[in-house]
Order: structure tokens, then sequence, then C-alpha cells
């Protein structure tokens, strides 16, 4: 009998290979194996562990050599890109986990394997990849951690009779041994909450299992820290604009706090606008037809969720046109306000993922401002937006046009028969965002 051996050209060599994060990902005959006729498998391999996933085939020597030279319409080749199918297959799954920070071995043989759809876990994963699909990456990725660590201390595959409020009760027990603030606790209660009202509407779990409420025998749901404290007074918004001055945008260690200061403050004055939304910023038809007096956008947050698109039209007041000067691309058709900060880059989860750095990475340098100029208050992008909607109500703007301003979706019928402002009352009011009392 032939054994391994007697080795083949290409006995040791992958037909297939891929890399996937750190994770090599290969298609092998089975080096576990010396038998004459041997599996064909795909291994992953890991932090120097490996999985091996069986294709089905099976074959020897001579024929692991014809698929590695098989071409055209040959059996072999046949056989080859069933196998290519099963191999990509793995790759794709593999994929999968690690964008959504789930990969490990025994999640991987779980979706390879097939996972049980009759389960409340699917059901909470299949939540999440929708809203992925919808494009609302940060609210998935809110709904993911939630889930993680539901999972953690939990387990996978839990059933829907097991959905209830003493599962509930035992999770948030591991949550609070493992040191979450309760503002976390409350923001993965509310991530498993969503589920479960499906659950409920699909009519896999009975009302009286739900576990949430303000019932003794019920579970409160806490909640994060007030908002209304996380904005900067005008005195305090000057007082940054004031730390930026030309000699510092010079200065190497300090022109990237500038920077990071000119964001905020664009974030500021054009009407609370997200960094999502600041680093998608395109010169639209809009901003050619006012004649570059004003940005149009459509908020990025809301765009899945609104009944119809809601356009954010933003006044270009002096102090924003200078920003605009200095760190903005010349106005060319549907290209990026701002390209440096997504540096090419038109993946929906990449560009997810760089805005999440560039928000942590933005925030450590305000503080840094901050401290000089003696705001004693943790300033971060968040602010900017808070600041915009609370300054305008301390300067007495009407609550009509800061909610028009911000594109927060107005539920009440007659609002969509109200004009929008005139770009002259636009001004106006914005204008109003640095001058203190």
């Amino acid at each position: 009998m032939q054994t391994r051996t007697s080795v083949g050209t290409h006995a040791k060599k992958a037909l297939f290979t891929k890399l996937v994060e750190n994770a090599k990902i290969v298609l092998i005959l089975d080096p576990r194996s010396k038998l004459e006729e041997t599996h064909v498998t795909v291994r992953v391999t890991y932090n120097r562990k490996s999985f091996y996933y069986r294709t089905g085939l099976q074959c020897d020597l001579e024929m692991w050599d014809k698929l590695h030279a098989a071409k055209g319409t040959s059996k072999a080749n046949m056989i080859k890109k069933g196998q290519e199918d099963i191999f990509d297959k793995v790759v794709s799954r593999v994929t999968e986990l690690f964008l959504r920070e789930q990969f490990s071995f025994d999640r991987l043989k779980q979706v390879l394997k097939g996972r049980n759809q009759e389960t409340f876990s699917y059901l909470w994963e299949s939540i999440i990849n929708n809203l992925r699909k919808e494009g609302r990456a940060g609210t998935a990725d809110s709904y993911n951690n939630a889930y993680n660590c539901f999972s953690k201390s939990i387990g996978a595959n839990i059933p829907y009779t097991q959905i209830g409020v003493e599962t509930v009760e035992k999770w948030t027990e591991k949550m609070e041994e493992a040191g979450l603030s309760q503002a976390t606790i409350g923001i993965y209660h509310r991530g498993m909450r969503v589920a479960i009202n499906r659950a409920i509407a699909d009519g896999n779990i009975k009302p009286s299992q739900y576990p949430f409420g303000k019932a003794t025998n019920k579970i409160s749901i806490k909640k994060g820290r007030s908002r209304t404290e996380a904005y900067l007074p005008v005195t305090d918004i000057l007082k940054l604009k004031n730390y930026d001055t030309p000699e510092k945008r010079e200065i190497y260690q300090t022109k990237w706090i500038c920077e990071a200061v000119n964001m905020f403050l664009f974030s500021y004055l054009a009407n609370g606008m997200n960094l999502m939304d600041i680093c998608l910023l395109t010169y639209n038809n809009h901003y050619f037809n006012s004649k570059g007096k004003e940005l149009m956008f459509v908020r990025k947050k809301t765009e899945a969720t609104s009944e119809s698109e809601i356009q954010i039209i933003v006044p270009i007041i002096p102090e924003l046109q200078k920003i605009l000067d200095y760190y903005a691309s010349t106005p060319s058709k549907d290209c990026y306000v701002f390209p440096d900060l997504l540096k090419g880059e038109t993946d929906p989860i990449k560009i997810k993922a760089i805005v999440k750095d560039l928000n942590a990475d933005f925030g450590f340098r305000l503080k840094k401002a901050a401290k000089e100029v003696e705001i004693s208050k943790p300033i971060s992008m968040t602010y900017a937006r808070h600041s915009y909607a609370t300054n305008l109500t301390h300067a007495g703007v009407s609550e009509r046009y800061i909610s028009q301003a911000m594109g927060h979706s107005n539920k009440n019928v007659t609002g969509g028969y109200i004009a929008p402002f005139s770009p002259q009352k636009r001004v106006s009011f914005n204008s109003m965002l640095l001058i203190s009392e």
C-alpha cells in the first residue's frame, strides 16, 4: 500500500490559500492522516491553533496533483471548482465572524454546521445582521456588544423558553461582577429588549415572559447619564476657539490639536453635524446652487429609519468658511469636503471603524486643548452637537428651527406643511452660536 511518505509533487501544497485578519485559511490534504486516500480539508489556523473542516472529498496523491494542474472543462477542474466553492464558504464565514468581532473556533464550527434558527440567540443575531445591511453600523455594533456579553455570560443557542426574569437577572449579576457601569448595563438591556419585543411580535415568546418593567417582579432598565450636562456654553466655545492660532497650526506637536479643535468647531457651527456626516460630506448640487453659501446633507444616522429623506441645510457663516478655507478640499462636484479624513476608503464597515477611531483620537486631542484653556469638562465630539442645541435654545431661538436644523424627525403630521426657514434666517440664527451673553 502506498502511504503519505511517498510524497507526490503537490502533496503538502495547498490548493487554495487566503489570509483573513490573522487567520490563515488553506485547502489541503489532511496532514493528520497517513492513508493512501485522504480527506480534503479546509484548515483555519489562528493564534497557533488549527481547526479542520472536511469538504467531503477524498483523494490520493495522484488525484491531488491532477487538481493542482486542472484547467478548462476537465473532470478534475470541475471537482476543483467544487472544492473552491467550499473553500470560499469557509472564508466568507471567517470574514463575517471577524467583522462582527465574534471569531472563535467554536463559533466557526457552529456557523459551518448550521445554526438552529429556532432560538432567541439566532433572532438577536439576525437583527444585528439586518442593521448592518441597512447601513446602521453604529446601532448594530451596540446590539452586537450586548449580544456578545449575553452569550459569554449565559451561552449560545439560548432557546425562547429560557428568556425571562431569571435569565436576565443572572446576566445582570455577571455584568456587575465584571465591573460594568449601570449605564452600560442599561444599554445592553435595551439591546436585548429589541430582540425580545421582536420575539413577542412573532409569537415565539409569551408576553408573560417579558422581563423588564417597574413592577417588583420585573427588572428595571437603568437610565444613562443625562446629556444635558454634555455641552459647552458659548464662553467655553470661545475659549476653545482661541486655542487655535496660525502659529500653533505650524508646530508639529500642536497642529494635530488645532485640527481636532477645528473639527469640533465645524461640527458645532454646522448644525451639530456628527463626525460620520462630516467625513461623508460632499459638495453636492445644493452647494453650487447656493453659490457656495450653504451645505446640504442627509443625516446618516436617520436615513434608514425616516419615512422620507430629511435634508439638512447648513448656512456657511464666516467662521465656518474660515475652517473650510484651511482644512477643506477645493470645491468640486460630488467630491468629499474633507477627503483626508477617510483617505479614500469606500467600504461602509471600514468607514465605520475609521470614524470610531477618529472620534476617540479627536476626543484625546480636545482634552489637551481644554486643559490648556481651563475647560474642566471631559469634552468630546459629542459635546459639539449638544452645545449647538443648548446654546441656540439659551439664545431664544425657536425649537422648531433647532429641530429642523439638526434633522430631527417630525412625527407631527402638520410639521410636513411648515415651510423651511429662509437662508437669511438660518444665517442669523447660527451666527448666535458665537455670541456670549
